[in-house]
């Protein structure tokens, strides 16, 4: 089976509030933080292409890393339109759709260890005490309880929407336009953290500003909108961060 390539394992120091620069930040007005959730805060996204990969060989598609990022994670389409160009049924698809979603949340059970990504807890808590944060994903609900069920991420967050709440995806606005609804607070006060395309489509049509993280499944996509492409999560609380900004 092919896999992707683990993600640099090198320990940074997290960065305290007081460790940062005395200047005003460009995004001073900031009161809300909106994350994606796979690939942003917990590594799933690798479980989601194993699970999608075996349920496809089963119909004889050999899914491979390109098509999975070329379709999941930048265009935002189902990768089971492979099997929708072979013909398949509406039911025989959505038969396979059901296989991998228990497949996705059988790996996700097996994983011993938390789903957490490096850094993220220490770059939360540390922006935690500047904003409100939300997350807005593409998980099904029952997906995302899975994940979360012994993250002890959410406490650290104020709401969240998983894919049952918006009729159409990521890179459609509505996931980020309904962030904004949910946070209360008008759009210039709001900013995305996302690992892809589609997310950073998705903000951009909702007329949000945009921090990309480089991660090893992304690492071949354009960012070209964003407004900050960052290589790792600790290197965001200096972005926000800003001297107009206390305790």
């Amino acid at each position: 089976m092919n896999s992707f390539p683990n993600p640099e394992n090198t320990p940074k120091t997290p960065v305290s509030p007081d460790a940062i620069p005395a200047q005003t930040s460009p995004h001073a007005n900031l009161t809300t933080i909106l994350f994606d959730n796979d690939g942003v805060l917990v590594d799933t996204e690798i479980l989601y292409f194993q699970a999608s990969r075996e349920i496809l060989a089963t119909i004889d598609i050999d899914l491979s890393h390109d098509q999975f990022v070329d379709l999941s994670l930048t265009q935002g389409a189902s990768v089971f339109q492979l099997a929708a160009n072979k013909g398949l049924t509406h039911d025989h698809i959505e038969s396979l759709r059901t296989r991998r979603n228990e497949r996705y949340s059988h790996l996700l059970h097996d994983v011993a260890d938390s789903h957490v990504l490096p850094g993220v807890r220490e770059t939360l808590t540390t922006l935690a005490r500047h904003f409100r944060m939300g997350i807005v994903t593409g998980s099904r609900r029952d997906h995302f309880d899975i994940i979360h069920a012994n993250s002890s991420l959410l406490p650290f967050f104020d709401f969240f929407i998983t894919t049952e709440d918006y009729p159409r995806e990521k890179p459609h606005p509505e996931p980020y336009l309904m962030g904004i609804e949910k946070a209360g607070v008008p759009a210039h006060q709001c900013i995305v953290i996302e690992d892809s395309q589609r997310g950073l489509a998705s903000a951009v049509a909702a007329g949000l500003p945009c921090i990309m993280i480089r991660t090893p499944m992304s690492a071949d996509q354009s960012f070209d909108s964003a407004t900050h492409v960052v290589d790792s999560i600790y290197d965001i609380p200096p972005l926000l961060i800003s001297e107009t900004v206390t305790d």
